[in-house]
């Protein structure tokens, strides 16, 4: 396969890798040789590593090996400086030595758990800490403002948790600090980049063979995104793009290339139901479905308040407008209106509930919903009232100012007496009388004071209305005819 990148991109560049004698780090070592970078590589067993430098030699690639135990300080210091004196510098360093078991935390004792935090971490700490002197600015081969680079391999197992890794899980978190702040560092210090990248599970690795066994591949890359594996390749890619020009200014960073496996959980719900259900509920309105013994109840539970949170707001974004005449505001139709869209929200609601559901809605618990609508129903009801008094103080108060009248004067006579508005508005009021939600009010007065405001006046308070001479009778709601406005059920 053709490379994207030029064959030249690391010409004069020298490389060593750790854990270059197999898997993922033979392959960055391949490619980095096979765009001009002088490549040495270190590994603990000898006939691997001998075996890795005549399959790159035998693809007319330059390459030198020195066996050495990344956990021994002796030997990180005299692999690199043998490379250093070989290429004459060193501007790559790939940390790709690791270790890896699945293993119950049970089971797993704390050598074990120290063994593979010996290689992952401490392992890559002391080979930046010996590399150092050579990576550096004005180190061997390097001008005064030139670095080197930094590549640590780590892995995604500890973004979330992951069975069996616990131990694995705790080194590459490791790895990753050190990454950052080596990169903080040393970067400022030293002009050295250090950055990570983090392999997902890549075909023909050892790694794969130990945690996946081959009867399982298939149904495990069934649950990933891309539905593959990844290749070796993948990851010698991102090394190649970190260590060429097109990565001078990524620093701290580690990549991620697990084809978005470390993100993938199974769908909660299928695909073409949310698609039928989005059509029902508008971008305001977001119905989370559990499962399918609560959907109905989640989704009445949802609306209901959401339902109750914008009268709340609607009251609010009028009511705090104290520049606002009350006929411009029309509170009331905007509630109303409110009201009657979320009624056509909760029927279509029911519809689809009923055509998905089937069998399973006949099952829902019919005394659970008649509880759930007359808890709703007394809140908004009280909700009612209680904006109504904010409502009907301000009203009061406006038509008081517009009067020019003190408190003493008016009496709200000016509210509530027809007759003081003039005959052609006690005419107009009487041919068009207007209920008063919630509230049943009889005059025990006569004439005129028994007529029911309406316009600009309508709907007066508990308390204004009693100051008149209305006798008012508390309804309760009733759920079957929807006393307010017919919204609710």
């Amino acid at each position: 396969m053709e490379s994207p990148f030029r064959a030249d991109v690391l010409k004069g560049k020298a490389a060593l890798v750790t854990g270059g004698g197999s898997g993922i780090g033979f392959e960055i070592a391949a490619q980095l040789a096979r765009h001009g970078a002088q490549v040495a590589i270190m590994g603990r067993r000898r006939e691997v590593l001998d075996k890795a430098i005549a399959a790159l030699r035998s693809q007319g690639l330059r390459a030198i090996g020195f066996d050495g135990d990344v956990r021994k300080q002796e030997d990180a210091a005299r692999v690199l400086a043998a490379t250093s004196e070989h290429f004459g510098k060193l501007d790559i360093l790939v940390n790709g030595a690791a270790g890896n078991f699945l293993a119950s935390p049970e089971d797993l004792t704390p050598k074990g758990f120290r063994t593979v935090l010996d290689i992952d971490t401490v392992g890559t700490y002391t080979m930046c800490y010996e590399a150092l002197k050579y990576l550096k600015k004005g180190g061997p081969g390097k001008g005064p403002s030139t670095g080197g680079l930094i590549i640590n391999i780590s892995a995604t197992l500890h973004y979330t948790a992951t069975w069996y890794q616990i131990h694995v899980s705790a080194a590459k978190a490791g790895v990753d600090s050190i990454t950052r702040s080596l990169a903080l560092e040393w970067g400022t210090d030293y002009d050295i980049r250090v950055n990570g990248i983090a392999p997902g599970p890549i075909q023909g690795t050892p790694g794969l063979r130990k945690l996946v066994p081959e009867e399982m591949s298939k149904g495990h890359w069934e649950m990933m995104p891309l539905f593959k594996f990844g290749e070796k390749r993948d990851i010698a890619m991102a090394a190649l793009y970190l260590a060429s020009d097109a990565g001078k200014y990524v620093n701290g960073t580690t990549l991620v290339v697990d084809g978005g496996l470390w993100l993938s959980h199974p769908r909660h719900i299928p695909k073409e139901e949310v698609k039928e259900l989005s059509k029902l509920v508008e971008k305001k309105h977001l119905c989370v479905l559990l499962s399918p013994n609560s959907i109905v109840y989640v989704a009445l539970c949802i609306l209901s308040f959401v339902c109750l949170i914008e009268i709340e707001n609607i009251f609010d974004r009028y009511l705090k407008a104290p520049s606002t005449r009350f006929e411009e505001m029309d509170i009331q139709q905007k509630i109303i209106q409110e009201m009657t869209r979320m009624k056509d929200e909760r029927n279509r609601l029911r519809i689809i509930m009923g055509h998905y559901m089937g069998e399973d809605l006949a099952s829902f618990s019919v005394e659970d919903l008649s509880n759930l609508e007359q808890q709703m129903e007394f809140s908004l009801y009280k909700v009612r009232l209680r904006k109504q008094e904010l409502l009907d103080q301000q009203l009061l108060e406006m038509h008081h100012r517009e009067m020019h009248m003190s408190e003493e004067q008016s009496g709200y006579l000016c509210l509530m007496n027809p007759a003081a508005r003039g005959q052609s508005q006690a005419a107009e009021m009487a041919a068009n009388p207007r209920p008063f939600p919630w509230w049943d009010a009889g005059a025990s007065g006569s004439g005129s004071g028994s007529q029911r405001p309406h316009g600009r006046d309508a709907e007066p308070s508990v308390t204004a209305l009693q100051l008149h001479g209305y006798r008012l009778q508390p309804r309760q709601p009733n759920l079957q005819d929807a006393s307010l406005h017919g919204w609710l059920w």
